[in-house]
């Protein structure tokens, strides 16, 4: 059994683990072993005295200290000031010269350079201006800067009504003041979830459906831990993606293309340019809080800035028609 499981002996040879009161020996008849993926881990592994028994304890350490995954920062793109938003993807799109470079696409590494820089750009104008979510376990995606300035104003109230001098009225404003957050808290909510399930795909609905039928303890069901690899652990969602499409999806063998020389076509058909007007359309059918690219720029920045972004997108899907290529950027999605 040993043998055939790879295992390990953790405790260091000859150890005493038990003592024979009818003959006052010490046998070692307590072994720990280790599978070859848990061997490295075992920090420590010693007899020590025990608890009254004719058996020692047998202490045994084992770091199973997980590495700590940077979370990229959330931005709260509700409470963004477009204005300044608008202003600052104009900046960066001229700092590079999109405008002008989108007129003369000749080649695919042209067009692929200038969508990067475009992506570049609205990144930069995210970082600048878009406010950032602070860091809390007890954050609430619901939770507005409204709901948090009313909150400080029924606070001040409490802290009036709570003096030993406090007049009647203001211990009535209290009340007044407690039921309108809590009224503005309830419909805040209710307006978050509704558009929410407006904008959700059936991966986010079934993401909820797992929240709402386990038990609070249970919420990391849904989440994937660190996978064992040959290459090391898979910590980030892009190792772990890597990992499973590997396993489940591997390389394809070789196709047979001999055929395709011999083949015949009928004539391609003229394709009309794109126009700006098709690229506003879709723009504005686009559900807002989605950010379905690696940038993670939300459909509400392309809404938003439309009169900058329209014929900077309507000459660029023309070129990739014209050159038949999709560029790289625009093939990374997630979601």
């Amino acid at each position: 059994m040993l043998a055939d499981g790879d295992l390990t002996l953790c405790l260091p040879p000859c150890t005493p683990t038990f003592f024979s009161d009818a003959h006052k020996t010490w046998s070692t008849i307590d072994l720990v072993f280790a599978t070859p993926r848990l061997v490295d881990t075992v920090t420590k592994c010693i007899a020590t005295g025990g608890y009254g028994s004719d058996h020692r304890c047998i202490d045994t350490t084992i770091n199973l200290t997980l590495a700590k995954v940077d979370v990229p920062p959330r931005f709260r793109w509700r409470d963004v000031d477009w204005d300044e938003f608008s202003k600052a993807a104009d900046e960066a799109c001229s700092a590079e010269n999109i405008a002008e470079r989108v007129q003369d696409i000749n080649n695919t590494d042209e067009l692929d350079s200038v969508v990067s820089d475009l992506l570049n750009g609205y990144v930069k104008a995210t970082e600048d201006t878009v406010p950032v979510a602070d860091k809390t376990p007890f954050s609430k995606r619901w939770f507005t800067a409204e709901l948090k300035q009313q909150l400080r104003d029924l606070n001040k109230v409490k802290n009036r009504a709570a003096r030993k001098n406090a007049t009647q009225a203001e211990r009535d404003a209290v009340k007044r003041a407690r039921n309108a957050y809590h009224n503005a808290l309830q419909q805040q909510k209710s307006k978050h979830w509704r558009e929410w399930l407006e904008d959700a795909t059936e991966r986010t609905v079934w993401q909820a459906h797992k929240y709402a039928s386990h038990e609070s303890s249970e919420t990391t069901a849904s989440r994937v831990p660190d996978l064992q690899t040959p290459e090391g652990p898979a910590r980030t969602n892009e190792e772990k993606c890597g990992a499973f499409r590997k396993q489940f999806f591997p390389d394809p063998p070789p196709a047979d293309l001999s055929d395709i020389d011999d083949a015949e076509y009928p004539a391609a058909k003229p394709t009309p340019p794109v126009t700006e007007g098709e690229v506003k359309a879709v723009i504005d059918k686009l559900p807002p809080y989605r950010a379905p690219g690696g940038s993670r720029v939300p459909n509400i920045a392309l809404q938003k800035t439309s009169k900058i972004l329209v014929p900077l997108l309507t000459r660029i899907a023309n070129a990739c028609l014209r050159l038949s290529h999709h560029p790289a950027l625009w093939k990374i999605f997630i979601t």
